[in-house]
């Protein structure tokens, strides 16, 4: 199970302690706007967060240092270039230069509030999918691409016991919500949450505002989940999120998405999109985008950033042939999502739409 470390800091002179995960901005200033007239130091456009310090307007400058956390774990004491400085263990930092923390380590910033490291240590991460697939009574893909992105999902570090699977008559819109919300119940600050869709979508018309299809056109059981409903729910999931819909008309979904998640599409709003066989996976059937994105995957071991994705589909997914053809995907909402490891009849080229 993947972990991340943490570094703990105590006010001194107080009972408060500060837990930073990511690279965080000390200073008066609630958030990371740069309210200096002095020019910005390069690690403060790499800052995820600010931890606002009261009270001492005359000591402590707006933007005043950081805890910069490297790609390794480490963390690091940075100045920037704040008015009355800072010092790591009574020794001036120069701004702008890292400077490694440890345990035991004191900060003081501006002469006025002072912090102590009391501890980095590892704690465990928990991540979340939730996949859904729905044949609609004719695909074939939904089943092998549910499964096959389960194991690639556990293989970087999505336990199977936090991996729910809905298929078919079990993938109502009340189960998936409720789904949903059993992950914000546990989620954290440094979970991953991928909710996943294969199978047919709702169109985009008078009346409807597009959607996963749960129960298809072809059984007579037509039930929707549209993309605001289940955005309300996942609203109130912590951590990153990332939603991958494989699905005719599934562009509906870069619509209203929460701002720290990541959205990939298997076509725009008004398109179709297409299942086929997966010559790299055994020729067994999948969704288009679904057979790319795996692809992806396996070309990545280590880690995979889905952001990188709207590079990798640009220019479209050939069908076909003579790959003549394209299948164009759609990647909005947030700008990264990286993980580390541990339709109707054949449209004549062997591909069905969705």
């Amino acid at each position: 199970m993947p972990t991340v470390q943490v570094l703990k800091l105590r006010e001194l002179g107080t009972d408060t302690v500060i837990p930073i995960r990511r690279s965080a901005q000390l200073g008066r200033n609630p958030d990371l706007t740069w309210a200096a007239d002095r020019p910005i130091p390069i690690h403060h456009g790499l800052l995820e967060l600010a931890v606002q310090i009261d009270g001492t307007a005359d000591m402590v400058s707006r933007n005043h240092c950081a805890i910069y956390r490297h790609n390794n774990g480490e963390f690091f004491a940075v100045d920037l270039r704040s008015r009355n400085g800072t010092t790591l263990n009574h020794a001036q930092l120069e701004p702008g230069k890292l400077y490694p923390l440890r345990p035991g380590n004191r900060l003081l910033l501006g002469n006025a509030v002072g912090f102590e490291v009391t501890s980095i240590e590892d704690i465990t991460i928990n991540n979340y999918a939730l996949l859904v697939g729905h044949s609609g009574g004719n695909l074939k893909g939904p089943a092998n691409d549910i499964a096959t992105i389960a194991s690639e999902l556990e293989k970087r570090g999505f336990e199977k016991g936090n991996v729910q699977i809905f298929r078919d008559k079990e993938a109502t819109p009340r189960r998936v919500l409720d789904g949903v919300k059993s992950i914000a119940s546990q989620a954290t600050e440094e979970s991953h949450t991928v909710f996943y869709y294969s199978g047919h979508g709702a169109p985009v018309v008078a009346g409807m505002s597009g959607g996963l299809s749960l129960g298809g056109w072809f059984t007579g059981n037509f039930r929707q989940l549209s993309p605001r409903r289940l955005y309300t729910e996942l609203e109130h999931v912590a951590g990153k999120k990332a939603v991958i819909i494989d699905s005719c008309f599934s562009g509906a979904f870069l619509n209203g998405a929460p701002s720290d998640t990541l959205v990939v599409t298997a076509v725009p709003w008004y398109r179709v999109a297409r299942e086929g066989h997966a010559a790299r996976f055994g020729y067994q059937m999948m969704g288009v985008l679904t057979q790319h994105l795996l692809g992806y995957f396996r070309d990545h071991p280590n880690e995979f950033n889905l952001a990188d994705l709207e590079t990798a589909f640009k220019g479209g997914i050939p069908l076909g042939r003579h790959r003549s053809t394209l299948q164009h995907p759609q990647v909005g909402g947030a700008t990264r999502f990286t993980i580390v490891a541990q339709a109707s009849p054949r449209d004549g080229k062997g591909y069905r739409r969705r």
